[in-house]
C-alpha cells in the first residue's frame, strides 16, 4: 500500500513561477488537493510540529512521503497549505503552528474533510470559502 505523499511542482501563474503542492491520499491515483505552498515552508512546519512519524523526501527532493501514523500531519499540512494559498497576507507560520497544537483531532478532521470536499466540487474557489469561514470562526 502506498503512503500519503505531497508532490511539489512549479507552475506558471500570470507569467511568474509559483510552487504548488499536490496532495495524494493513499490508494487514490489523482490529487485530492492542489494549492500554492513552497517546499521550505512545508519543511519549517514539519520541523516545528515534531510529529512522531516517518517522513522521507524522494531522491529528487520534490516528493514528501509520510509513513505510518502520518494521517494527522497530512491533514494539518493540507489545512495550512489552504490557509496559505487563500490569504493575501499569510499568517505567520509560528502563530498557525501554535494554534494547531491546541486544536482537537475532531476539529482538524472536520476542516480537512470540508477543504477536500469543496476542492473536489468547486475547485480552489470553494477551498477559499472554507478558509474564510475558518479564519472568521477562529479569528486568525
Amino acid at each position: 500500500m502506498k503512503a500519503r505523499r505531497i508532490t511539489f511542482r512549479e507552475k506558471r501563474v500570470r507569467g511568474r513561477p509559483q510552487e504548488y503542492a499536490y496532495f495524494y491520499e493513499t490508494g487514490i491515483p489523482r490529487s485530492i488537493l492542489s494549492v500554492r505552498l513552497r517546499r521550505d515552508i512545508a519543511s519549517d512546519i514539519i520541523g516545528s510540529l515534531g510529529f512522531n512519524t516517518s517522513i522521507s523526501w524522494s531522491k529528487s527532493g520534490k516528493t514528501l512521503v509520510l509513513g505510518e501514523g502520518g494521517e494527522a500531519l497530512f491533514r494539518l499540512l493540507a489545512i495550512l497549505a489552504s490557509l496559505n494559498h487563500c490569504s493575501k497576507m499569510p499568517t505567520p507560520t509560528a502563530i498557525l503552528v501554535r494554534f494547531f497544537r491546541e486544536m482537537g483531532e475532531y476539529a482538524m478532521l472536520f476542516w480537512y474533510s470540508e477543504i477536500t470536499k469543496r476542492y473536489e466540487w468547486e475547485g480552489v474557489r470553494g477551498v477559499c470559502r472554507v478558509v474564510r469561514a475558518f479564519r472568521t470562526l477562529y479569528r486568525i
